[in-house]
Order: C-alpha cells, then sequence, then structure tokens
C-alpha cells in the first residue's frame, strides 16, 4: 500500500522556475521550513526586539535578492491547478556570497528600507544573527555537492499527495540539466518525515552535526548526498 506521500495526485502539477512576483510566496515556504515538523520557531531568537515575524522578513529578503541560497530564478515552483503549493531551491554553492549563511547582509540596508527598519534595528538583525548563527559555525556550510537543494516546503493544505517526493524528483532534473553530478541537502535530525523522504528518493547519510556542535542551541544537522545519475528511486 503507498504511503500519502507515494500517492499520486489526481491534481494536474506543472514544475517551473520562479519569478520575482513569486516572492511572497517563496516567503511563505521558507517560513514553513523553518518550522519543519519538531522544529517549532527556533529562529525566534533572529528576530528578537525587532518587532516582524519571518514570513515578513523572508519576503522582504527574496524581494530585495538577498536571499543567499539561490537566486530566484534558482527556485522551483510546483503548481498545481494553476496554484503555487510547493517550492525549493536548487542553487550552486560556488555562486554564494563569501559569507555562507542564508541572507546576503550587503543588502540588508535595502531589506530594513522596505520593512521600514530604522538602522538601529538593521544593527539589531546583524547582532542577532552573528548571535544565533556565528561564523563559527561555517563548517556546517561546507558544500558536499556540486548543487545544493534548500528551503524546500510544501503548503499544509497539499500535503499529503506525493508532492514532496514530485518537487525533489523536479530539483533532479535542474542539477542533470546543469551539469551537476551530485546534490546536496539538510534536515534538522528531529524532522522524521524530512529525513524519511529524502532517504527514499535516494539521499544518503554525508555528515551530522549534532546538539553539541550547537552548544545545545539546537537538535542538531544531518547534511545529506545524492548522485544525479538515473536510479530505480525516481521511478
Amino acid at each position: 500500500m503507498a504511503t500519502p506521500e507515494d500517492s499520486t495526485s489526481h491534481h494536474p502539477l506543472n514544475a517551473r522556475p520562479a519569478t520575482l512576483a513569486d516572492a511572497p510566496f517563496l516567503g511563505r515556504i521558507d517560513d514553513l521550513a523553518t518550522k519543519g515538523e519538531g522544529e517549532g520557531d527556533f529562529l525566534g531568537p533572529l528576530l528578537s526586539g525587532l518587532d516582524t515575524d519571518y514570513e515578513t522578513l523572508a519576503v522582504a529578503m527574496f524581494q530585495e535578492r538577498a536571499i543567499n541560497w539561490g537566486e530566484i530564478e534558482d527556485f522551483i515552483v510546483l503548481e498545481s491547478e494553476g496554484k503555487p503549493v510547493a517550492a525549493c531551491s536548487v542553487f550552486e554553492p560556488a555562486r554564494m556570497d563569501p559569507d555562507p549563511r542564508p541572507y546576503r547582509l550587503r543588502l540588508l540596508p535595502r531589506v530594513a528600507r522596505r520593512l521600514d527598519w530604522t538602522p538601529a534595528q538593521a544593527d539589531l538583525f546583524v547582532k542577532n544573527l552573528n548571535a544565533f548563527w556565528p561564523r563559527a559555525y561555517d563548517d556546517l556550510l561546507i558544500p558536499q555537492a556540486d548543487g545544493i537543494i534548500e528551503i524546500v516546503g510544501v503548503i499544509p493544505e497539499a500535503r499529503g499527495r506525493g508532492l514532496g517526493s514530485r518537487l525533489l524528483k523536479e530539483a533532479f532534473a535542474v542539477g542533470r540539466q546543469r551539469g551537476y553530478t551530485t546534490i546536496g541537502i539538510m534536515a534538522s535530525l528531529n524532522n522524521t518525515p524530512a529525513r524519511r523522504l529524502y532517504e527514499r528518493v535516494g539521499f544518503e547519510p554525508y555528515l551530522t552535526f549534532h546538539s553539541r556542535y550547537f552548544s545545545g542551541a539546537f537538535p542538531g544537522i544531518i547534511k545529506y548526498k545524492r548522485s544525479l545519475e538515473t536510479s530505480a528511486a525516481e521511478t
């Protein structure tokens, strides 16, 4: 018997590259991705004292092209009956800013203006980021593959229809078109649904960063790697 994630949807699906007009939807997906199963609002400290929720921040980051984990056009949007239901980025780590963290801080002044932040609020965001995600964690972001999949999400009302698997298979196809031979992804150690999905479509564990690496501030991360040669996992 097929699991809900393996079941075939009766709704027609279309995959396309994202455009700047998708920024609000991608902001929602980014917010969902940061609140994966068992993770809760772990990004709360990032916005401490700013009176801004994460989805609002993420939308502004996309609108100003300040997301470091893929250009807008690197995102795949999966549509059902013409409406976006899932998305992820497929990007080349070599094209990231030298600071490998999720945001291009050089563009923060533009993001701050869009959010009506004062200079003091922008400075507070940087202070929060440096405390929450210090550069000491850079080892975590050393790429394990030619291409990386990030910011993966399916809207709640479309879950249980196999869209996660379909989205990742679209990401594999994009990776092959770009000439990647391997592709990587990350998941929280306690996000069991994501880990099961990734392993089901052919990802294998590559490296684990346990909670001790984050001084207990995060439950831990497992990095996965997969060959982009055709396999039974995609049939």
